[in-house]
């Protein structure tokens, strides 16, 4: 699992050894929706049974604190 600060609100996700499926990760803005922002999937690229690549984006294109749960198959 790599996460990497693409730019401010932006980051990039990979993960390998999750299965031969491509699951995308749930994501939970932090302290709530309430703080004015929300936090989405912005694009994604999966290679079956190899890696799987997500572009994680706040609304507000700020740097939240956010969380995430990637389960694979």
């Amino acid at each position: 699992m790599t996460v990497k600060l693409e730019t401010t609100g932006e980051w990039a996700l990979e993960a390998t050894g999750l299965g031969a499926g491509c699951p995308l990760p749930a994501l939970t803005p932090q302290f709530g929706v309430g703080e004015g922002f929300s936090v989405g999937i912005g694009g994604s690229g999966c290679t079956p049974g190899s890696s799987i690549n997500v572009t994680v984006v706040t609304s507000d294109k700020e740097n939240n604190e956010w969380s995430f749960l990637w389960v694979g198959i």
